[in-house]
């Protein structure tokens, strides 16, 4: 199992990630624990592995959540997840890491779709950067 990145460290800044993830800022609920009532938050970013958020709850290392990402008016992506890191941000607000249980195929779909329809040009220069270098 991965260990979660401790805050503040060199690490939890790097970029080096199999999947790019895209700054997007949609509402997601989720619940901790055996809560009934959803929690509200905001994206900061979101990728196939995981999703960062912000929000006024206060999260443990390694917790687990269920959560619900509004990616568009009819695209919700329900999915499960495991808190990786936390660090305290401005106006009683901490970012969060989270990452995936894991994700079906359509769930993936639903992301880069998504980001697609944000940023198309991103998209196409990320998955063809370097085909012309030959």
């Amino acid at each position: 199992m991965t260990s979660p990145i401790e805050k503040g460290s060199k690490a939890d800044d790097s970029d080096q990630r199999y999947f790019p993830r895209w700054e997007v800022e949609n509402d997601v609920y989720y619940h901790v624990a055996d809560e009934t009532h959803p929690r509200h938050g905001k994206t900061k970013d979101l990728n196939c592995a995981g999703v960062c958020i912000t929000t006024s709850h206060t999260f443990q290392s390694d917790e687990k959540v269920r959560l619900s990402i509004q990616l568009a008016a009819n695209k919700v992506l329900k999915t499960t997840g495991r808190v990786m890191w936390v660090r305290p941000a401005e106006a009683d607000h901490n970012t969060i890491g989270i990452l995936f249980d894991s994700l079906t195929d359509e769930e993936k779909d639903l992301i880069f779709d998504h980001a697609f329809e944000i940023n198309p040009n991103e998209i196409v220069n990320r998955w063809f950067s370097g085909w012309d270098e030959e």
